[in-house]
């Protein structure tokens, strides 16, 4: 299930809920009870089984600059 970022417009809390267990409109801030909540669209991050985990590509070559990922 993936986890949804909320924003707290209240205190400004960044809340995170899992879909799927709770209904959006019974979500309440962690740290203030409020359920003026706003979603945010989050960083993902992807898991690789490659052979070598220093290219974020697949190259057997580790990439040397983050903004140019493998010379592309």
């Amino acid at each position: 299930m993936p986890i949804y970022e909320f924003i707290c417009k209240k205190c400004g809390t960044k809340n995170e809920f899992l879909t799927g267990l709770y209904k959006e409109e019974s979500l309440k801030c962690k740290n203030c009870g409020s359920k003026e909540l706003e979603k945010v669209f989050s960083r993902t991050s992807v898991l690789s089984n490659k052979e070598n985990p220093s290219s974020c590509c697949g190259l057997n070559t580790p990439c040397s600059d983050p903004k140019k990922c493998c010379g592309q």
